[in-house]
């Protein structure tokens, strides 16, 4: 792990990507998409999103970003600092973040960063493409 800083490992893994509809355990599928390309599930207009996923090594996630845009407006982009939540399995640590409420018929694109204390750098889903959903 990490204290100020000091790391036992570099930031290495941001995986397990996923999203519940806000204060319930029901899930909202997502898809990798690139660019406006159909995918994904839904969610209803009157709830945010939380996202979910975990880095590795412990502690070594200085910070999680959630950059999310709407209706394919790629250069309309909000940035959401998403927050450690604890450790998960295997020693990973949980990070979450919200999209708020989004009108109905919205379709949401987004992706994580994260910036480990060691300067690296790591994109999700990566390769150019957006985790994708719509509100309904």
């Amino acid at each position: 792990g990490c204290f100020a800083g000091a790391c036992s490992g570099p930031l290495s893994t941001l995986t397990n990507v996923h999203a519940l509809q806000a204060g319930t355990q029901t899930p909202v599928d997502l898809a990798a998409v690139l660019g406006t390309q159909a995918g994904g599930g839904s969610a209803p207009a009157t709830r945010a999103v939380t996202v979910l996923a975990d880095t590795g090594a412990p502690g070594a996630a200085k910070s999680l970003v959630l950059t999310f845009m709407l209706d394919g407006n790629f250069g309309a982009q909000t940035q959401v600092a998403m927050a450690p939540s604890g450790a998960v399995a295997g020693g990973a640590e949980q990070w979450t973040g919200t999209v708020p409420p989004q009108p109905a018929g919205t379709r949401v694109y987004f992706f994580l960063t994260a910036t480990g204390w060691d300067g690296t750098t790591l994109f999700a889903p990566g390769s150019q493409r957006n985790y994708a959903y719509s509100s309904n």
